[in-house]
């Protein structure tokens, strides 16, 4: 395979996404994303995830994302809503809308909107609204699944296109506060087979996500004002494993199992990379609507050949 590929390098609050500007065929996306990711250019990037810019199908959609291995990515789909911002900028303050991955309403593409406004050279601050019926497959329900073979209990968030496993501080086996403290620390010090063993253990507990597009453990530490969020997520399908920099789905999910603490007002997740993400529900009782709040850097415009 060889291709010169345009792209763009967005920065959503961390979580580093490359979106493909130049056109890839769908049945090529897996495997070039997979050679974006393995680049020396790229990997120097410290690039976590590599999207793809379609043209949208859906009525009052201006482009469709889609991720390499067909997940939903909400940060890819904040920095795709923050690059169109800023290609238009009589746009910003004003609705975008885009399709994405992961995202269907009766097994439709679906038109995501969101309201933007320019904060800075090159950043957007993205609110996009999602309706929780659109968004969830599944009531989220408290499991007891073994992590780090010590049985744990969990929320497990079925979100279209990802499930997320949501583990509070308490919660969190002895065995890995280490694992988290060398995160709070810093990515460099993780330990990688450490972290897909995690997911080889589950997987083997629960087959049926391994199945699933993209899987994450989300885990929390509680701090005044808000929340601490580290997220790993694995995506099947392109075999990665990432301490991500930020997770605007695990946040959600994240947010799910906090709301009955602060029903009334938005909660603040603290990411890896220092940023924060807002979430607040329209109907706090109900959880109809879920906000996701915060700025998208779009840094700059490369080439590569792979």
């Amino acid at each position: 395979m060889h291709k010169d590929l345009d792209y763009l390098l967005a920065y959503p609050g961390g979580n580093s996404t490359a979106l493909v500007e130049s056109r890839v065929e769908r049945t090529e996306q897996p495997a070039v994303g997979s050679l974006l990711l393995a680049a020396p250019q790229i990997r120097k990037e410290q690039i976590e995830q590599v999207g793809f810019i379609e043209p949208a199908t859906t009525k009052g959609a201006q482009a469709r994302l889609q991720m390499a291995s067909g997940e939903l990515c909400l940060n890819a789909t904040r920095s795709l809503i923050a690059f169109l911002a800023l290609c238009d900028l009589d746009a910003v303050d004003n609705v975008i809308g885009i399709e994405t991955s992961g995202y269907e309403i009766q097994e439709q593409p679906a038109l995501i909107t969101a309201t933007t406004k320019l904060v800075g050279d090159g950043d957007v601050f993205v609110t996009l609204p999602l309706p929780l019926a659109s968004l969830v497959e599944a009531p989220a329900h408290t499991e007891v699944l073994p992590l780090d073979g010590q049985p744990t209990p969990l929320l497990l968030v079925q979100l279209k296109g990802i499930t997320h496993l949501v583990i509070r501080q308490a919660d969190t086996p002895e065995s890995l506060h280490s694992l988290l403290d060398h995160a709070h620390a810093g990515k460099s010090s993780l330990d990688l087979p450490q972290l897909e063993e995690l997911f080889s253990l589950l997987y083997q507990e629960r087959p049926d996500l391994a199945a699933r597009q993209a899987v994450g453990l989300i885990f929390l530490r509680e701090k005044e004002g808000g929340f601490d969020l580290y997220p790993l997520v694995r995506v099947n399908q392109q075999k990665t494993t990432f301490y991500e920099s930020s997770c605007g789905s695990g946040t959600i999910a994240a947010a799910l199992a906090c709301l009955q603490l602060s029903p009334n007002h938005p909660l603040t997740f603290t990411q890896p990379s220092g940023s924060n993400l807002e979430v607040s529900f329209l109907s706090p009782s109900a959880g109809d609507t879920v906000t996701l709040a915060g700025t998208v850097s779009i840094l700059r415009k490369g080439s590569i050949d792979i």
